[in-house]
């Protein structure tokens, strides 16, 4: 997947306004739309800027292959539940739990 394609999914998963965004990275809404279009990529600055703001790796943002195992779902997955407050999270690791144990059943 590339970099546009990723970075556009995590503005849907995030559900944030892209002026919000371009707001929240100090660029121009039109820089932001190349970035989304394909029709640029961000420099190593903005891709730190992009990674820390939604919690992921630059090698994410760029489909680069790491030695984790991770699939992109599972990525996607670590990223929501960081954005859940803490008593969202403990419910939701409480039922992966309850789900796995059905599993090995």
């Amino acid at each position: 997947m590339q970099f546009h394609n990723r970075f556009r999914q995590l503005i849907d998963d995030r559900q944030i306004g892209r002026k919000e965004l371009a707001e929240q990275l100090n660029i121009a809404y039109s820089t932001l739309g190349n970035y989304l279009n394909g029709d640029r990529e961000p420099d190593i600055n903005m891709l730190i800027k992009i990674a820390d703001l939604f919690s992921v790796s630059i090698d994410y943002l760029v489909g680069h292959p790491t030695n984790q195992t991770i699939s992109d779902e599972e990525t996607r997955l670590l990223h929501l539940f960081r954005q859940m407050p803490p008593e969202h999270q403990q419910m939701l690791t409480e039922i992966a739990k309850v789900m796995t144990l059905q599993n090995q059943k």
